[in-house]
């Protein structure tokens, strides 16, 4: 299982990566940094929606 997590990470840091190579923020006014603290519940959501977006965004050939 700690295994599987680990994997994670990696799915995420290839999105991340695609993310700022594709878009880019036009001024710093439109980040927000002033948000509330999101609940243990709302973090593990994120990080599945996080998760589903690379892992089913990325291109797998399973020939070689």
């Amino acid at each position: 299982m700690e295994e599987t997590f680990a994997h994670c990470g990696v799915y995420v840091a290839h999105w991340f990566d695609y993310y700022t190579m594709n878009y880019l923020l036009e001024s710093d006014n439109q980040v927000v940094l002033d948000t509330p603290p999101l609940t243990k519940r709302e973090l593990e959501l994120c990080r599945y929606k996080i998760f589903c977006y690379v892992f089913y965004g990325m291109s797998v050939n399973l020939t070689e």
